[in-house]
């Protein structure tokens, strides 16, 4: 009986089930490290804010030293402890990423050799190993940016609570804004993704076909077929290229939809801090805070409409090649098979008809037969 395996995730979720069940630990460790990094973006605007608030009053005075004290060891200790948190996740990656990638690799080769001989004939062996190798490549990019996704929401929150200290009227602009940036940015995920999937297809298709076109390197030369075979790759690289331009294209376009909506805000900001300046109500420190805060917020609200972009992308890339390689076997070895003994046997061939697939057909009504021990050649 076959020692291959005979299941394989189908879906995402299952997927991340199987595959990442043994490296949960390190991957509620990146998280946790996630959300200390976003409580330093927080808090780092405001220890400056209350550097610049203590140091205004007694700027040319001895006491200046003195005033700045506290808030300047805050802030180094802050930076020294997220460089330490850094390192650490580092760490993390290194002792996580590569075993999970090489666990893809593994099982999803093992689960491609129990197919039947027809699902080798119908793909080429570059397309299988290509798409191996996404799930794989895929499966730690998407770990990575979907822990980037849940940063920047944190640190967008961590800013608009720091906002608040200011005045509430920033923090409301600050979500309302965000609400709108978001929504718009699912939106244009969704309409990205079937676009995605077209390219991914047509990209692993072609990178299959490279591949091929060295293994098979040698029929090529013995039929004289390199123009043939130049012709055929040019067109595949053809139509992944047009893809890709299509889908940058839509890509562009949303981003300059989202680029308008960065502009609005900023200058509502300054509307508003002029506003509250003018009344008095707003310190130098405020003023700072409010800048850093709003420039936090805007670069990780674009931030994450960017990664959403990349993950949609990735998302269609994973999808298309999972649903490749999990294909049911067509045939599957019993349970409790035993080896088969075989002592003689005879091959028979009776009206045999074969073609490859979108190819002329080779053989039709063949019969033969070949006893225990012949060497026929066909």
């Amino acid at each position: 009986m076959s020692n291959t395996q005979t299941k394989f995730p189908n879906t995402m979720l299952q997927f991340a089930k199987h595959f990442f069940k043994p490296y949960r630990n390190y991957l509620i460790c990146m998280i946790l490290i996630t959300i200390l990094v976003a409580a330093y973006t927080a808090l780092d605007p405001y220890v400056i804010k209350m550097f610049i608030d203590a140091a205004t009053p007694v700027l040319g005075t001895q006491n200046l030293a003195h005033a700045a004290l506290l808030p300047a060891i805050m802030w180094v200790a802050l930076n020294i402890f997220t460089s330490l948190i850094w390192r650490l996740y580092n760490y993390v990656q290194l002792k996580s990423m590569p075993g999970l990638k090489a666990d893809i690799i593994d099982q999803a080769s093992d689960y491609v050799h129990g197919h039947s001989y027809k699902f080798f004939q119908d793909s080429m062996g570059g397309t299988i190993s290509n798409k191996i190798a996404d799930l794989a490549s895929n499966a730690e990019t998407l770990i990575a940016n979907t822990i980037e996704l849940f940063k920047s929401l944190l640190m967008i929150l961590g800013a608009m609570v720091m906002s608040a200290v200011v005045s509430p009227i920033f923090s409301l602009l600050f979500f309302t804004w965000t609400i709108l940036f978001m929504l718009a940015a699912f939106y244009f995920s969704k309409k990205i993704e079937p676009l995605s999937n077209d390219f991914a297809s047509s990209r692993s298709n072609t990178i299959g076909r490279v591949v091929d076109s060295f293994t098979n390197a040698i029929n090529v030369i013995l039929f004289a077929r390199e123009a043939y075979e130049k012709i055929y790759l040019r067109h595949s690289l053809n139509e992944m290229a047009a893809k890709d331009v299509n889908m940058q294209m839509q890509l562009m376009r949303y981003a300059f939809i989202m680029a308008s909506l960065s502009i609005l805000v900023q200058g509502s900001t300054i509307v508003l801090l002029i506003y509250l300046g003018t009344n008095g109500t707003l310190t130098i420190g405020d003023f700072t805070l409010i800048f850093m805060l709003s420039t936090t917020i805007l670069n990780q609200v674009w931030s994450f409409t960017q990664t959403l972009f990349k993950v949609a992308e990735q998302v269609g890339v994973f999808n298309q090649s999972l649903s490749s390689i999990s294909m049911p076997h067509e045939i599957v070895d019993s349970k409790h098979a035993v080896p088969l003994k075989i002592n003689s046997g005879t091959i028979v061939f009776d009206k045999v008809k074969f073609f490859y697939t979108e190819a002329h057909q080779l053989f039709e009504d063949k019969t033969l037969t070949i006893q225990a021990r012949e060497k026929v050649g066909l």
